[in-house]
C-alpha cells in the first residue's frame, strides 16, 4: 500500500467517524473486511513505519504539553492519534511540533489518544487468516526517540515550544 492510499483511508475513516478515534477504528475495520491479505499487510507495514518516524522527542514534547504530562504508553497512543488526524497534522507534528498549538482545536486530554487503532488490521488479519500479522523485519526496532531530549523540570520546553507552552498555560 502506498502512502497516498494509506492517507486516503485515514481521511475516509475519520470523516465517516465524525473525527472520533474509537468510531474511526470501527470504520477502518469495515474498510478492510473484504480486502485481500496484501492490503492488510501493506496498511500494517505503513502504519509501523509512521509510528517509527514519529518516535521523536519533539513529538513527545508536543503531546506532553498538550496533555499536561505523558507517559511512554501515552506517547504511543498519542502517535496513533496523530495518524488518525491525517497526513497534514501528522507531518506538522514531525516538522514543526510547536505549530500544533495553532493547528489543533481545543482538546481534552482523552482526545489525544487512539489506543489500539493500529491493532485493528492485526486483529482482523488474525480472524480472517488464522495467524498473526507477519513481522516486518526490515523495519528497525526503536531505541531512544530521535532528536534532542528535553527536561520537564527546567525551561527547556518553554524555550523550544513557546506556542504550545503558551497554549497550555492558558488552559
Amino acid at each position: 500500500m502506498d502512502e497516498r492510499e494509506f492517507w486516503q483511508l485515514i481521511d475516509q475513516t475519520r470523516e465517516a467517524a465524525g473525527g472520533d478515534p474509537d468510531h474511526q477504528s470501527a470504520e477502518l475495520r469495515a474498510q478492510f473486511e473484504d480486502r485481500p491479505r496484501e492490503d492488510l499487510e501493506g496498511f500494517a507495514r505503513r502504519y509501523e513505519l509512521l509510528q517509527l518516524e514519529s518516535y521523536h522527542w519533539d513529538v513527545w514534547a508536543a503531546g506532553y504539553l498538550l496533555a499536561g504530562g505523558m507517559s511512554d504508553d501515552s506517547f504511543d497512543y498519542f502517535r496513533e492519534w496523530l495518524i488518525t488526524r491525517g497526513e497534514r497534522i501528522f507531518r506538522l507534528a514531525l516538522t514543526d511540533a510547536d505549530a500544533l498549538a495553532d493547528a489543533l482545536p481545543p482538546l481534552e486530554d482523552e482526545d489525544l489518544e487512539a489506543e489500539g487503532f493500529g491493532y485493528v488490521v492485526h486483529d482482523l488479519y488474525q480472524e480472517r487468516f488464522g495467524k498473526a500479522m507477519p513481522t516486518f523485519d526490515d523495519i528497525p526496532g526503536r531505541g531512544e526517540p530521535a532528536g534532542e531530549d528535553w527536561d520537564e523540570d527546567d525551561d527547556t520546553l518553554k524555550a523550544r515550544f513557546p506556542r504550545l507552552w503558551a497554549r497550555t498555560a492558558e488552559s
